[in-house]
């Protein structure tokens, strides 16, 4: 099975009629379209091989599907994105410096003994703000999973820019608490203890009065 959308050319497609999208051929008395094929192909080798070829007849069975008014439903997407306020990035400094060249221009007319004194601004981009921690970043800039709060090997998620702990449990034991910070026995396991703790209790119990039972006969 193989399924292929073909590209408009000229305002139609090429599995159109051949009548539209053809030309006449005298030879044929006929239209031909235009040829298309696909840069992978199958031997005839490997149609026997795989029982494609019946008595050496190969059928084929087209199903066409006029798919072109979605052309007309099409909606174009536009990418849309926010930059918070305070962070320029490279693109939009770029944009920025252009729009202010006539200031620039301006600036450099002045003469030079203005600027004398002044430390060089330096570019500000992404590439050298320098680490996350040296700028007053907002907050839904910083990850609150970064150091892990979660304690006992809990696994920290981002849930809405809150950290959220998500506590490991094992057969015996499990972790509860904002930040999987208290250990408790699991309900079998403690009350398994506690019924063998009662049967040893009892059997030594049991052991000690046949034992003085025998003793005193």
């Amino acid at each position: 099975s193989r399924s292929h959308t073909s590209s408009a050319i000229n305002g139609s497609v090429i599995w159109d009629r051949p009548s539209i999208v053809g030309n006449y051929d005298n030879d044929c008395g006929c239209f031909r379209s235009i040829d298309w094929g696909w840069s992978n192909v199958i031997s005839h080798q490997m149609l026997k091989r795989k029982s494609f070829l019946k008595n050496d007849d190969l059928i084929l069975f087209v199903d066409f599907e006029d798919i072109t008014y979605l052309n007309q439903t099409e909606v174009p997407a536009q990418g849309t994105r926010l930059s918070p306020q305070g962070l320029v990035l490279q693109d939009q400094e770029q944009q920025i410096s252009e729009e202010y060249s006539g200031k620039v221009l301006l600036e450099k007319a002045l003469p030079g003994n203005l600027d004398q004194g002044q430390p060089g601004r330096q570019k500000r981009s992404v590439e050298n703000t320098g680490p996350l921690e040296d700028h007053n970043w907002p907050q839904y800039f910083r990850d609150p999973c970064d150091p892990n709060p979660c304690q006992n090997e809990g696994i920290c998620v981002n849930v809405k820019g809150m950290a959220s702990c998500r506590c490991v449990s094992s057969h015996a034991f499990f972790y509860t608490g904002e930040r999987c910070q208290a250990m408790q026995v699991h309900g079998s396991v403690l009350g398994l203890l506690i019924g063998g703790t009662a049967g040893v209790i009892f059997l030594t119990f049991t052991i000690i009065s046949m034992l003085s039972q025998r003793a005193s006969q």
